[in-house]
């Protein structure tokens, strides 16, 4: 061993000896070492007990000393947890031991953001009422609003737009709430979204319209609703497909009957040169086939 490591040595050796022997007095300092309560264990329960909504052992732990301030490897406290169990007593017990009621986990998630994306909606309107905010985004750029109009939950995504949520906010990919909304088929949260002033015109990733999505999913509710309130039907994206060119792709024989029917021309090409007609001869659904014919 060289001679300057030989001479800090019995030094070196105390030190070690102090950080084995002292994990508690970490978590409090000046606390006496065979009184000190093992507070990484109780925080460590503490997030077990708020995952599974019990709320007694919430209780219990918070009174013998465990930290709603806590975190762990992914940033969550037991507030997050508590969120996704679905547990609204437990929710309010920690937020009146002094949860903070907006925390974001490090992928940004927010409380509320975690309790609507599991579909917790008792949870996220009680949320709500503590007034928590509903813009913060997560690393991906989506919103409380965004995976409500994902998810279909309209009262949820109507108190959001209520409370100031951004309507049309895009998320890491470039969609929107209108873009989920409308693939997904939640037609209810379309019209909420095109009432807080969101254009049905507007073009998102790869300038896709809410128009293109509709007819994609072959959601022919909302893309009547879409082109009652505008939407252009031959807008084309950046390969130079239609709405009507999707529908026809996708074998949706009534969009396409739709689509004909609201003006759409089958003879439009994109850059390639491709129709609906030879989108629709490649699906091998006759019946689209059909559509595209019909006056």
């Amino acid at each position: 061993m060289p001679r300057i490591f030989q001479m800090f040595r019995p030094r070196l050796a105390l030190v070690a000896l102090a950080l084995v022997l002292s994990p508690a007095l970490s978590a409090t300092p000046g606390a006496a070492e065979e009184d000190s309560p093992d507070y990484r264990r109780m925080n460590f329960d503490l997030f077990e007990a708020s995952k599974e909504g019990r709320t007694g052992a919430v209780k219990a732990l918070l009174e013998q000393g465990a930290s709603v301030k806590a975190r762990n490897r992914f940033g969550n406290t037991a507030l997050t947890y508590a969120a996704r169990s679905g547990n609204v007593e437990t929710v309010n017990v920690l937020l009146e031991a002094g949860s903070d009621l907006n925390h974001q986990n490090l992928n940004g998630s927010s409380v509320l953001f975690d309790a609507t994306k599991r579909n917790k909606e008792q949870v996220a309107l009680f949320l709500l009422e503590q007034g928590a905010d509903v813009n913060p985004v997560n690393l991906d750029q989506m919103s409380a609003l965004t995976v409500a109009s994902y998810n279909g939950l309209t009262k949820l995504a109507k108190l959001f737009l209520e409370k100031g949520a951004a309507a049309d906010i895009r998320d890491k990919t470039g969609k929107s709430p209108l873009i989920y909304a409308t693939g997904n088929g939640h037609g209810e949260i379309v019209i909420l979204l095109l009432d807080a002033g969101v254009d049905s015109n507007t073009a998102y990733a790869n300038d896709l319209t809410s128009l293109m999505w509709a007819a994609a999913y072959g959601h022919e509710d909302i893309a009547m609703l879409l082109m009652e309130r505008g939407a252009v039907v031959d807008t084309q994206d950046n390969r130079g497909r239609t709405a009507l060119m999707m529908a026809a792709e996708n074998s949706h024989a009534g969009m396409v009957a739709l689509l004909v029917a609201k003006g759409a021309d089958p003879a439009k090409a994109d850059k390639k040169g491709v129709t609906a007609g030879k989108l629709a001869l490649d699906s091998g659904d006759a019946a689209t086939v059909q559509a595209l014919k019909s006056p």
